[in-house]
């Protein structure tokens, strides 16, 4: 048979073994990470091998990355961690703590072992990315102080893992909240932590993501909302940071609490600014004098 028959046979059946329109190609098998905290205890992360692709306007190499790689062990959630060790008397023990798109959970986690009330972990309610997350909380368990030791009951665990899409509904988070929480100013429950670590990158749904604030932090003068970003993508650095005016115009109080340089970047082959995609910035939003006086 010629090569003209052989084009012919081509065309006759088509491209037969193209991946039908939809085919996702099998998930890649999870990965573990260890982080360490300063006290010495190491935890053990599983890290998912794919996650779903980003329904944003974000068509770059980080979305691709999150869509094809799934979740890292992201400077931001190292840094937060580190931070919320420095600040565990004042913000963690004995509160009640949300983290929103926590990924595979480490500030959670941490805050949990430092003696937290409530720990909940959210992220975008996919099956495998909650699973994953309740998989770290379990493994968590075995480094937490929960008592029984000398005969006594021991305490259940702190951590609590939900699946929870920006600007919904916020009772699906708010019911893992002890019966015996305080009330804010305007009589409802919430809670006094909420960590955002990378999560404002994703500055289309920054209407959605402050609506959760709003409705999850509990409004009192100490409840506090604690941002960290790393710019990946420094040309939309404008668009990010844009996040904060935003809450400023929505009751809340901006401060800017550390800017940390990391020793190298994330993923060198990367474009932009290096000394941005290094940099770690944190933020804190508190309540506004002016929110906290509405009933």
């Amino acid at each position: 048979m010629d090569s003209n028959s052989d084009n012919g046979s081509d065309t006759e059946f088509g491209d037969l073994f193209k991946d039908p329109e939809g085919f996702l190609p099998p998930p890649k098998e999870a990965t573990f990470e260890e982080y360490t905290m300063r006290s010495g205890q190491t935890i053990k992360l599983r890290l998912v091998g794919s996650s779903p692709p980003l329904k944003t306007a974000l068509k770059s190499t980080l979305a691709n990355r999150f869509a094809i790689e799934g979740f890292l062990l992201w400077n931001a959630g190292k840094t937060s961690a580190d931070y919320l060790e420095d600040k565990a008397r004042e913000w963690v023990e004995r509160r009640d703590i949300l983290e929103l798109g926590a990924g595979a959970g480490l500030p959670s986690l941490v805050c949990a072992i430092l003696g937290a009330r409530t720990a909940v972990v959210t992220d975008y309610p996919d099956f495998a990315l909650v699973e994953n997350m309740r998989i770290n909380a379990q493994a968590c368990e075995s480094l937490l102080s929960l008592g029984g030791t000398d005969g006594s009951s021991p305490k259940s665990s702190p951590l609590r893992v939900e699946g929870f899409k920006w600007g919904a509904d916020p009772e699906t988070v708010l019911k893992h909240l002890p019966e015996d929480a305080g009330l804010g100013v305007d009589g409802r429950r919430g809670f006094d932590l909420l960590i955002l670590a990378d999560v404002i990158y994703n500055h289309p749904q920054h209407a959605q993501l402050i609506t959760s604030v709003k409705q999850t932090l509990k409004r009192t003068r100490d409840a506090v909302a604690f941002v960290v970003f790393t710019p990946y993508q420094p040309w939309l650095f404008e668009k990010i940071v844009a996040f904060f005016p935003r809450a400023e115009e929505s009751g809340f109080v901006v401060t800017k609490v550390f800017e940390r340089m990391m020793e190298k970047v994330m993923f060198e082959e990367d474009p932009g600014d290096e000394t941005l995609r290094r940099t770690v910035f944190g933020y804190e939003l508190r309540w506004k004098e002016e929110e906290l006086g509405k009933q």
